[in-house]
């Protein structure tokens, strides 16, 4: 079986753990809801080559042949051949982006923080307002807008100086006057109300994941404290903080480790370095206690 139902989300790609070519081919096909007829058909490969190229882990998928499904299935051929668990093209050029070199250098540089930035791309909110800025700007920066307007304005000023200077052409002047105000593109007044809509959304629901994940982080810490505390209750028969040893909270840490996915043979080692952490943690508290011990005496 495929690794589909094993997929976890990255931003808003999804990531995928190992899986051979045919694996994720299967993965792919499932998740488009696409037949192997179907892209044997638009990849111009036979039924039987690609069944065997999915269903065979030895079978070698010639170059062209990867490329052509890479392409139907609209993933990288890094992804098929599991070089990336993203299935997606992640290295594009500036100028595929369409940013600008200055753009680029504030995310490169980090003056602009990355995570952020992804956030607001991510959502769609960003994206209404992105699109009812821009059109503002087209209805209100349009270069061709704005050159055809002013040679009209030119030529207006022409005429209202012919009518004033020659009284005779006064009529004439004033009917070619209103003529060309007449054609005279009207520079939109842009909506603010929809502009102002779409970042108050936005900000509310980036504020809204923001608690979302503050209170995840909550949830983990403190249902991560209740099991370590159950674990050392059974380590001990009940808790008892004047017995309880920096060994007992590493072993409790450790277990609770392991049961994230921890594999078994790297417990030992793993507490062994947690004992050592702690003890180096405890030590200041150790030297205080002594010191005022003597203080005392």
């Amino acid at each position: 079986m495929g690794n589909l139902n094993q997929k976890r989300r990255c931003s808003s790609l999804h990531e995928y753990f190992q899986g051979t070519v045919g694996e994720r081919i299967q993965d792919l096909l499932r998740e488009k809801k696409m037949t192997q007829a179907v892209l044997a058909q638009r990849t111009q490969i036979s039924k039987a080559t690609l069944n065997r190229y999915i269903t065979d882990e030895n079978s070698r998928i010639p170059h062209d042949a990867l490329l052509q499904i890479a392409r139907v299935l609209g993933v990288s051929t890094d992804f098929l051949l599991g070089a990336t668990d993203i299935p997606y093209r992640t290295n594009y050029d500036i100028e595929e982006l369409g940013l600008t070199a200055a753009a680029a250098a504030k995310l490169y540089t980090g003056e602009l923080n990355p995570h952020i930035v992804s956030q607001l791309l991510e959502n769609p909110y960003f994206a209404q307002m992105v699109s009812e800025i821009a059109a503002f700007m087209e209805g209100t920066e349009s270069t061709a807008t704005a050159t055809y307007n002013g040679m009209m304005k030119v030529a207006s000023k022409v005429m209202y100086l012919q009518g004033k200077k020659h009284l005779e052409d006064r009529e004439a002047a004033k009917a070619a006057l209103q003529d060309m105000k007449n054609h005279m593109i009207p520079s939109m007044r842009p909506d603010m109300t929809m502009i102002r809509a779409a970042f108050e959304n936005l900000l509310a629901d980036l504020r809204r994941q923001a608690d979302e994940y503050v209170q995840l982080r909550a949830n983990l810490t403190s249902s991560t404290m209740e099991s370590i505390i159950r674990r050392l209750e059974k380590r001990q028969d009940g808790l008892d903080l004047k017995k309880i040893t920096l060994e007992d909270i590493a072993g409790a840490i450790a277990e609770q480790l392991v049961d994230t996915g921890m594999p078994d043979e790297k417990k030992e080692g793993l507490r062994k370095k947690l004992v050592e952490v702690l003890n180096d943690c405890a030590e200041p508290c150790r030297n205080s206690c002594c010191r005022a011990g003597r203080g005392r005496a």
